[in-house]
């Protein structure tokens, strides 16, 4: 399901009233906006790169091979696990990749 497609789920559940009254309203609104402040979230952090993680002594030529394949690695697994590239967390594919470039050796950088 796509983000908009998702949002706008989200916000017809926010205008439905559960109870005929409006208290619960405010509530379901709160949670309603919690929700989708996640999904956005998620949906702006873009799949784990080469840039991600420290090159140590590799040669450069050596890093990107590496990162290539671990990358190709990735998407398969973001096919067969995730949901390939309509997939807002990238979950699958980040997994995989961090696991390939660790296992090569290169430790991700440390984040901000």
């Amino acid at each position: 399901m796509a983000t908009h497609d998702q949002l706008r789920v989200i916000s017809r559940l926010s205008v439905t009233r559960s109870d005929g009254g409006g208290a619960r309203r405010g509530s379901h609104l709160r949670g309603t906006v919690a929700a989708a402040a996640l999904v956005i979230a998620a949906c702006a952090a873009g799949p784990r790169t080469a840039a991600d993680y420290e090159k140590g002594s590799a040669t450069d030529s050596q890093f990107r091979k590496d990162a290539a394949a671990c990358e190709k690695q990735a998407e398969a697994s973001g096919k067969e696990f995730g949901y390939g590239p309509y997939d807002p967390t990238h979950g699958a594919y980040d997994r995989m990749y961090d696991m390939c470039m660790r296992s090569g050796g290169y430790p991700r950088k440390p984040q901000p």
